[in-house]
């Protein structure tokens, strides 16, 4: 059956390859999910994946409305973005230095070692995607901007920004450029886990 990607469980079975943008398989079939996988999956922004109708220890697959699992991702998620401020409000400095807030949290909640929320990570990278334009003036000072106390979230901000800009000069598409912000912002994710960040 096809199913949406926020309507995996762990424990699904895959139906088909899962094929990436360069249509080499990300995952095999009969790859069976785990929570770990379907965080790949969100992370590389797919619609939807073929699975069977049986969960790996054979018990039947009832996938949750999509209503439902949106909800439990908003639940699971901490104060979005636009609940906290109003980014189009901000001056693009303000945003910037916002941003850098908002992924700090995260960065600080993964050396705590809980999990890594995508759907906040998406959340960051499309905020910062609409007021990409805004971006121009500056994007060659970005660098100037970062502090050397946080400098990994510092790094991430400015790397999905310079690199959403590019996809978009290149003439890539706004869910290409999405992916390509996410995964810009996920690319600093395994310092979480180091006894101590080396300095810039």
């Amino acid at each position: 059956m096809r199913v949406h990607i926020s309507q995996l469980v762990p424990g699904c079975v895959l139906l088909r390859d899962v094929n990436g943008k360069s249509g080499k398989p990300l995952f095999r079939k009969k790859t069976v999910l785990t929570e770990e996988f379907i965080a790949f999956l969100h992370a590389f922004l797919l619609e939807g994946v073929d699975v069977y109708a049986t969960l790996a220890d054979g018990s039947k697959f009832m996938p949750p409305k999509r209503e439902q699992t949106a909800v439990k991702e908003m639940a699971g998620s901490s104060k979005s973005l636009t609940n906290e401020a109003d980014p189009d409000n901000m001056t693009v400095i303000e945003l910037y230095h916002f941003a850098v807030q908002q992924y700090e949290q995260l960065f600080r909640q993964w050396q705590s070692n809980a999990p890594v929320n995508v759907t906040q990570v998406k959340q960051i990278a499309q905020t910062l995607f609409q007021r990409l334009d805004d971006f121009t003036s500056i994007i060659l000072s970005l660098p100037a901007f970062a502090k050397k106390a946080n400098w990994p979230s510092h790094r991430s901000i400015s790397l999905c920004i310079m690199s959403c800009y590019l996809g978009k000069k290149a003439g890539l598409t706004q869910k290409d450029c999405m992916q390509i912000g996410v995964a810009a912002l996920l690319c600093n994710v395994g310092m979480a886990k180091m006894p101590s960040i080396p300095a810039p």
